[in-house]
């Protein structure tokens, strides 16, 4: 009876072990290095382990931190590393061990937009991105480039241009470090032909009328962002300011406007005839007007109403119908 009862508790305690052996498989032990060094933007869990014999490939690539920025390292301690994994479900019974403090760095570079830009550039035969004839305007590159650090050389491969004046020219990139290629980046431009425009050559007045020692010429884009500039072989003298501006401001086509030559009630010297044959008169405007627009005045004498066409400040000929 003594020799069943020793034989039916080893039973039960054998059970009991195997019931028990999945939870001791479970806690899983971790050992974190003191120095970890990441080759990309995020600290993996492989990059920390000292062994990673027997763990999951799953928990390898999981993410445990934020890699450092570049020439940085950054101090955990070891209790952020195992309240870190706890984000994972299959992690929460693992443990881990090893120095108090981890210190994390990352052994890559980042690549800065204007070195890639530079490369363009370069292939463009065009310094800062502005020539003589042409201006460069870059599309911003939204991507963050890490790439291992070494002899960095940039190259332009393919190129593509755009169909529409609105549109980007496209330009990839290729990126080698230590004569090994890493990745490409594409890059987006506009490419501007420059004229000579009209700039301010003093600052000027909201209802100035523009003459030409208020103006000089500078090399620009003619339309550029919505901006329409103005090329200096189409005459602005006499024109009127529709705003104030600073000296070295581009002059747009909607800063400018036809000058007012008469307001309601002014008199209005009126020229009519033909060749040598001339006859002038004075009218009373029964409107406003600007330059080139046509206006009814009244004949002082004759009290008639008469069509005419704005020629200068207070001055207008017979409008032909």
């Amino acid at each position: 009876m003594k020799k069943y009862a020793r034989t039916h508790a080893r039973r039960l305690l054998l059970i009991a072990c195997c019931l028990a052996l999945p939870a001791f498989a479970c806690a899983q032990r971790l050992m974190i290095k003191s120095d970890v060094v990441s080759t990309g933007p995020d600290i993996l869990l492989r990059d920390m382990l000292m062994d990673q014999t027997g763990i999951p490939e799953d928990w390898l690539g999981r993410k445990v931190f934020d890699a450092p920025l570049d020439n940085e390292s950054v101090v955990y301690p070891l209790s952020s590393v195992a309240y870190a994994l706890q984000q994972y479900a299959d992690m929460k019974s693992a443990s881990v061990s090893g120095s108090i403090k981890i210190t994390v760095s990352r052994s890559q570079r980042r690549v800065t937009p204007r070195e890639v830009t530079e490369a363009v550039e370069q292939h463009l035969g065009i310094k800062n991105g502005k020539s003589d004839e042409f201006l460069l305007e870059f599309a911003p590159i939204q991507r963050n480039i890490w790439i291992p650090r070494g002899e960095t050389a940039f190259q332009v491969t393919r190129s593509r241009k755009a169909r529409n004046f609105n549109q980007y020219d496209t330009y990839l990139v290729d990126i080698s470090v230590d004569g090994a290629p890493v990745c490409n980046v594409p890059v987006r431009l506009k490419k501007y032909e420059l004229h000579q425009v009209w700039v301010a050559g003093r600052a000027l007045d909201c209802g100035q009328l523009l003459q030409p020692e208020d103006l000089r010429s500078e090399r620009m884009p003619v339309e550029q962002k919505g901006e329409k500039r103005i090329p200096v072989d189409e005459s602005i003298t006499g024109q009127e300011m529709d705003r104030a501006v600073k000296q070295g401001t581009p002059i747009l086509r909607n800063y400018v406007r036809t000058p007012l030559c008469a307001k309601k009630g002014d008199y209005v010297m009126v020229t009519a005839g033909q060749g040598s044959l001339q006859i002038s008169l004075r009218a009373k405007a029964l409107s406003t007007g600007r330059l080139g627009e046509r206006i009814l005045c009244m004949n002082e004498r004759s009290k008639r109403q008469i069509l005419v066409q704005l020629t200068g400040i207070q001055k207008a000929r017979v409008a032909q119908l």
